[in-house]
């Protein structure tokens, strides 16, 4: 009997194909040789996957030391900082005065540094004290003031960056000179007056001339002596010779200006 048959069959087949693109090295088996599990058979140029894996391992390697190291990415001539340090002693305080002051600064800084407080929100103690260093070489025309700055040496750190501070800027001391309530001073058709009180509490209408005016008061350049007692109110309605009531007694005064 014949019988028609298959052709016959491997057991085991296998196709071979690469996993990755690359350049074909070299080939170890020779055709129709017999192979065994496990047997080299091609071999790829490793080369451009050993660059491949020298770049992954050092791009892994940044990462690791990014990861480990504190802060953010820093970049060469970034605009913004790092960390800003600011020295607090000595520590500089910037302010304006009126341009019409200039030339008594001037010529009060020629002959000494002029002395400056720092006037502190704090109640009791003593305030800093600084002298100026710069005067600034032009008036603001839009303000019609002159920047000045006083160094400090702030070695308690009262004084702190950034922070807003009032001060007082000491041209001179004048010891002797005659201080009133700057309501005490009138202006009439003849110039500046002050009714002054007589022992008997009658006013007599004195002309007086004003140095200057500092805050509520003002230096009395003539015209008024040291204990003698002003009108401060209600002069309107007094004439030569009335006769007051006394409230207070303010009275002229030497002392220290600035």
């Amino acid at each position: 009997m014949y019988l028609r048959t298959e052709p016959s069959k491997p057991s085991h087949r296998v196709q071979i194909r690469a996993q990755v693109a690359g350049q074909l090295g070299a080939i170890h088996f020779a055709e129709g040789q017999d192979v065994t599990r496990g047997q080299l058979l091609f071999e790829l140029d490793p080369r451009p996957f050993e660059l491949a894996l020298a770049q992954a391992e050092a791009v892994l390697a940044k990462d690791a030391a990014q990861n480990a190291n504190v802060g953010d990415l820093v970049r060469a001539n970034d605009t913004a900082p790092m960390v800003v340090i600011n020295q607090m002693s000595p520590i500089n305080v910037t302010f304006a005065v009126p341009g019409r002051l200039l030339d008594d600064i001037r010529r009060y800084q020629a002959a000494v540094p002029l002395n400056v407080e720092a006037v502190m929100n704090e109640p009791g103690g003593r305030q800093p004290s600084g002298h100026i260093t710069f005067i600034d070489n032009a008036v603001d025309q839009a303000t019609g003031t002159i920047k000045l700055k006083a160094l400090f040496d702030n070695a308690d750190r009262r004084l702190w960056p950034g922070e807003f501070v009032n001060v007082n800027l000491q041209l001179t001391t004048e010891p002797h000179a005659v201080v009133t309530p700057a309501s005490a001073v009138q202006t009439g058709q003849n110039g500046a007056y002050a009714y002054v009180v007589r022992p008997n509490r009658t006013v007599e209408m004195r002309p007086v001339k004003v140095a200057r005016i500092a805050g509520a008061e003002s230096v009395i350049a003539s015209g008024l002596q040291p204990g003698e007692t002003v009108v401060t109110d209600g002069q309107l309605r007094l004439t030569p010779g009335a006769r007051v009531t006394v409230h207070g007694w303010p009275v002229a005064t030497t002392g220290a200006t600035r």
